[in-house]
């Protein structure tokens, strides 16, 4: 809570007349104007042999991954979504205005609150060459992160939405109007279709947008005390830019280390090989409230601290051994809500001395249907991991309690391993699996729905259970210092 002293240093820079959320966006404006962190944009990379033309298909390509991921059947594989430049545009500006229930816009994503503050009934999609003419604009919008520009008196989605501005609620200007009567309509605007989280105002002063609300509902001094927690004091970041942290946005090194989801995808967008070292890089990992889960701060602790012995036993690069990692952690949280789920501890804990009632209940019911495989264990639901364990330095797991936090990361690590030789192996099948997202399809296999997989069938974001993980991964951040 923020002692009157601030809170009257405040009443100048900041604008608000709920006296709760006063205090909260003041501390946060605070942080934010003063911040000396590191964690800065950084300036685009435009390597020589990369032209206008080259980032464009890179849009492209990013954009037919987009709709494989929801249907990867349905509008072609990923080699005629690209070959027909123009139909693909036809459809990612039909995907925008909402058209399909199964794929997002990429203008006002799922969100209610911005279902809610757009209104797209009457906005059309100009022509491909009209588009085309506007390659620079997209290009150079696509190479920042946005997603809307703005070009004469009009603002165009990278999709060709034609926008004037009026698409806005209402209400977001009279708020603006009523905080800064000055206010720069065309920046707002900008700001609002790029779903930034606040909107400056020259005097230094800021209007909270709605993405925003979501962002300053948290105490940043918690955020901050979480976050050195897990990762300690070498890495300086600030609590805004924490929040805000998107993959897409150009950061530059953190203290030597550097953020893998944001190099992953400059290397995809710049044509670039992901620097792929085969030993252990120093790495620290955050998510956001870890530090408040005991089993699953264990969990990833033991999957940091074993990284380079695990590394040489599984034969896994750097880079696999992190997507392996944080897709561990997901299969957690969907498996036993990270330690936490009643069905988990009913089935694990509910004993009569050393009868597990829980696992005696489950064989019986197999035994009923003519089933005779082992009943999933731990706090991954692993079954019968001996195999995978003979002839490792880690044999004496075979018989552990997967219930402890520290076996389970391991043994899930050494299951994980297993389900990528069958991905690999059956990749070829899905036209959407490449190397940048390989691992958002590999609980398909430890889930053994493996059918998904080899029918080409299998889309990430309309699995229930995977888009917990995804949500996981989105909202999990690697820091490598691989030098």
């Amino acid at each position: 809570m923020v002692d009157e002293k601030l809170n009257k240093g405040f009443t100048d820079s900041f604008l608000c007349r709920k006296e709760g959320m006063y205090r909260l966006i003041g501390l946060s404006l605070l942080l934010l104007s003063f911040s000396c962190s590191l964690f800065q944009r950084g300036s685009f990379r435009n390597p020589a042999n990369q032209t206008t033309e080259d980032y464009l298909q890179k849009y492209e390509e990013e954009s037919a991954r987009f709709v494989l991921r929801y249907e990867p059947k349905k509008y072609g594989d990923f080699n005629s979504l690209i070959r027909d430049r123009e139909e693909l545009y036809r459809l990612m500006g039909r995907i925008d205005l909402n058209h399909y229930d199964l794929i997002p816009s990429r203008l006002t994503g799922d969100e209610i609150v911005y279902r809610n503050l757009f209104d797209l009934s009457r906005v059309k999609q100009v022509d491909f060459n009209t588009w085309l003419e506007m390659k620079e604009d997209i290009v150079e919008t696509y190479l920042k992160g946005d997603y809307v520009f703005r070009k004469g008196l009009f603002y165009y989605t990278l999709s060709g939405l034609k926008l004037v501005g009026t698409e806005i609620n209402h209400w977001t200007f009279f708020k603006a109007n009523n905080f800064n009567p000055h206010y720069e309509r065309k920046r707002l605007i900008l700001d609002v279709f790029n779903r930034n989280t606040i909107h400056r105002f020259k005097d230094g002063t800021a209007l909270i947008l709605p993405s925003g609300h979501q962002v300053f509902k948290e105490n940043f001094n918690y955020i901050m005390k979480d976050f050195k927690s897990q990762v300690g004091p070498d890495i300086e970041i600030s609590p805004f830019d924490l929040m805000n942290y998107d993959s897409k946005k150009l950061f530059p090194e953190i203290n030597g280390y550097q953020v893998y989801e944001n190099q992953k995808y400059q290397s995809f967008l710049h044509g670039e090989t992901l620097f792929d070292p085969n030993y252990a890089c120093k790495t620290k990992f955050y998510f956001r409230s870890l530090s408040r889960r005991k089993e699953a701060k264990i969990f990833m602790d033991t999957l940091l601290s074993h990284k380079s012995r695990l590394m040489r036993e599984l034969e896994l690069t750097n880079n696999e051994y992190d997507e392996l990692m944080v897709l561990s952690l997901g299969i957690l949280a969907v498996e036993s809500k990270m330690g936490t789920s009643l069905k988990y501890k009913i089935k694990e804990d509910l004993r009569i001395g050393e009868l597990n009632l829980g696992q005696f209940g489950i064989k019986l019911l197999k035994r009923i249907k003519g089933r005779s495989d082992e009943n999933s264990r731990g706090l991954t639901q692993i079954k019968d991991i001996g195999p995978l364990l003979e002839d490792s330095s880690y044999s004496y797991l075979k018989e552990a309690d997967l219930d402890n936090p520290q076996n389970a990361a391991i043994a899930t690590m050494f299951v994980l391993k297993e389900k990528l030789g069958y991905l690999r192996h059956f990749s070829s099948r899905h036209t959407n699996i490449t190397e940048d997202n390989w691992a958002d399809y590999l609980y398909y296999f430890y889930q053994g729905s493996s059918s998904q997989i080899t029918k080409g069938l299998a889309t990430p974001p309309l699995n229930l259970r995977i888009q917990k993980i995804l949500t996981i991964k989105e909202n999990s951040m690697i820091f490598r210092d691989c030098r």
